[in-house]
């Protein structure tokens, strides 16, 4: 580790001295802290600041002080964001606004830390910042096998900007049927040119769920002084009169045997894929790749998988599957027909 070591005579008396090579000098001047993260709370993450964040924080959980070194704006607003070197940054008020936040209660509700931001202010702006670390006394619960969504289902919704995320906490609170259902009404929706464009697709699916199948925006359909509700209950009501209810409920129902058949293909579309050479998938894992980042969605989590080879699950794994698809059984390999359908039904009658 010693450069050069010299001994010298100082009036009588021996002086041993040495010198560090410049990068151990550097080192022992300004130490980096390391610490060993868990693969699996990064995957519970989903947004590039949260992962840089914690992967940040995690080298402080054991630091006596509970605090992160303290840097300048701009180092956290570069350190966070996967924009290029020299691009304009934020002004921190919007950065804190629209990604610093939901990073930090994404930290804090699926991760085995706690953090809290500390701002250091001259006069009115904040000029520094760190943040209050603290291990959460229990660990969190990790997604078991069992937990993972419907690969299509996940990439339906990040199609309509709906995070993986945010479908896993809607699936959670009123079941993954209710979701895929609705998901097909928010489609519908979105592709009706007719209607005003859907600000917040999370906040309109949500709104679906809630009141099974009629969107809370929309004001209460109404027959002479009788309400949807009225109509519900009126069994003579003819076919040209169902209301977005009752059509929500025969959406339901009619979903049931298409979400098992499309279901039962991807299933067997995988298999045909784990059966390929490497080679040969290799070509749909570049189109994948190819095609999500174009669309921005190569998050570093989703980069972090495709490095390790993980490239048949999740969203990575329902992109693969469904280039895969296409190039051999066409764009409509999804969809089945009705001798599909009849066949399904069969198979599955008791």
């Amino acid at each position: 580790m010693l450069s050069e070591v010299a001994i010298e005579v100082r009036n009588g008396e021996n002086w041993v001295s040495w010198s560090y090579p410049p990068t151990i000098m550097a080192a022992l001047r300004e130490p980096k802290r390391w610490a060993r993260i868990d693969l699996d709370v990064l995957a519970s993450l989903g947004t590039y600041a949260a992962v840089a964040l914690y992967e940040i924080c995690a080298r402080y959980r054991d630091n006596p002080g509970g605090v992160t070194s303290r840097k300048p704006v701009a180092w956290w607003a570069d350190a966070l964001s996967q924009v290029p070197a020299g691009t304009e940054r934020r002004e921190w008020r919007k950065f804190k606004n629209e990604r610093l936040k939901s990073a930090i209660d994404e930290i804090n509700s699926e991760t085995d830390l706690e953090i809290e931001l500390i701002e250091h202010k001259q006069g009115r702006a904040v000029v520094e910042v760190q943040f209050a670390v603290r291990r959460k006394r229990v660990a969190p619960k990790l997604r078991q096998a069992s937990d993972v969504v419907d690969a299509n289902l996940v990439l339906r919704a990040e199609s309509l900007g709906i995070r993986e995320l945010k479908l896993e906490g809607l699936i959670k609170e009123f079941s993954e049927d209710a979701v895929r259902v609705n998901i097909e009404v928010l489609e519908k929706r979105a592709a009706n040119n007719k209607l005003r464009e859907v600000d917040n697709a999370y906040s309109y699916l949500r709104s679906l769920l809630r009141n099974g199948g009629l969107d809370a925006n929309d004001p209460p359909v109404k027959k002479g002084s009788r309400d949807v509700e009225s109509e519900l209950r009126d069994e003579t009501i003819s076919a040209s009169e169902l209301t977005a209810a009752q059509a929500y409920a025969a959406r339901a129902e009619a979903a049931v045997p298409v979400a098992e058949w499309v279901n039962a293909r991807m299933a067997s579309i995988r298999e045909e894929l784990l059966s390929l050479s490497p080679e040969r998938r290799q070509i749909f894992v570049d189109a994948a790749i190819e095609e999500l980042t174009g669309k921005g969605m190569m998050t570093a989590v989703i980069s972090r998988r495709v490095a390790q080879g993980d490239v048949l699950h999740g969203m990575v794994g329902a992109v693969v599957l469904g280039h895969y698809a296409r190039a051999v059984y066409g764009p409509d390999w999804d969809k089945p027909d009705t001798e599909d359908m009849f066949g399904m039904r069969s198979a599955n009658a008791p």
